[in-house]
């Protein structure tokens, strides 16, 4: 089923919480279809690494620089596979 909603993370060296947060979503994600795209703002904390081993099912982005909220919001956004309303 295609997911019905994106779930966007930007992270930068939180990498246990970014762990939690990923089991958390998991544990949900048989109740509504959902993608969940990380974006790494050169973070060097091994995050990338944990995600690729233990949450394969998560699509990760990485920058290399730190570009800032805003800039990794829209860098996910454009790789939704969820269409954007027009509301």
């Amino acid at each position: 089923m295609a997911p019905k909603i994106t779930i966007i993370i930007v992270h930068w060296n939180v990498r246990e919480l970014l762990r939690q947060n990923l089991a958390r979503l998991f544990s949900l994600r048989a109740e509504i279809p959902f993608e969940v795209i990380v974006v790494d703002n050169d973070s060097h904390d091994g995050a990338t690494q944990m995600i690729r081993k233990e949450f394969p099912w998560v699509r990760v982005m990485i920058n290399d620089w730190n570009a800032g909220f805003a800039v990794a919001m829209n860098q996910a956004i454009t790789c939704s596979s969820v269409p954007m309303s027009g509301a």
